[in-house]
């Protein structure tokens, strides 16, 4: 999680938002020659939309995963990208302590009663801890923070990084590598082999 927060800040600072979480991340387990160099990557800019111009409309990804502004988007109902994109890291967040999703039904007759279960719980922002896998109260406090339906009360990534939970035993200079990178890039830009014109084209 704290990974993913300081790549989606740091991908959020040069004004893009990503969505479909599952896809956009790779835990990496490592290489052979170095199983101490352990990094969690982002790896997927497929679904990445620019956030200056234009607010997200689209509803891409996996529906485990969306926040409930993104089920209900449309085009005349937009939402904010990063906020949404908190909401499914949150998510991710909660498929690596529980091992398995806040909001899903396995027990459901068949795929669709599934879905339709697995939107519903989102939509109501229905979930719970299982009792079986003990978290600290600070671990519960984080998610529900993350888990609010109103993306404008729900955490921000600078609410997230300052989290007695994510800080805890974090290296000072972890909260600040970020900005220190893109200093390092931008005195000494890489050579990309599209014009900014032709991304923004894109996008």
């Amino acid at each position: 999680m704290r990974c993913r927060s300081r790549g989606s800040a740091g991908i959020h600072g040069e004004t893009g938002s990503f969505e479909g979480a599952r896809s956009a991340l790779e835990l990496a387990q490592g290489d052979l020659e170095h199983p101490y160099n352990l990094h969690l990557k982002i790896a997927d800019f497929g679904l990445s939309k620019e956030g200056v111009h234009s607010l997200p409309k689209s509803r891409v990804g996996t529906v485990m995963y969306m926040a409930p502004e993104v089920l209900r988007a449309g085009p005349s109902r937009r939402y904010d990208g990063h906020k949404a994109d908190i909401w499914s890291a949150g998510v991710v967040l909660y498929v690596m302590l529980f091992g398995c999703a806040p909001f899903d039904d396995p027990f459901a007759i068949n795929d669709k009663a599934r879905l339709d279960t697995t939107m519903l719980q989102i939509l109501r922002c229905e979930w719970a801890a299982p009792v079986s896998i003990p978290v600290s109260p600070e671990c519960l406090d984080l998610l529900r923070g993350i888990f609010t339906r109103d993306p404008a009360v729900r955490l921000s990534m600078a609410q997230i990084m300052g989290h007695p939970w994510f800080s805890c035993g974090l290296p000072p200079a972890a909260l600040t590598m970020n900005t220190v990178l893109v200093r390092q890039q931008t005195a000494q830009p890489i050579p990309y082999e599209q014009s900014v014109e032709e991304v923004n084209a894109v996008l």
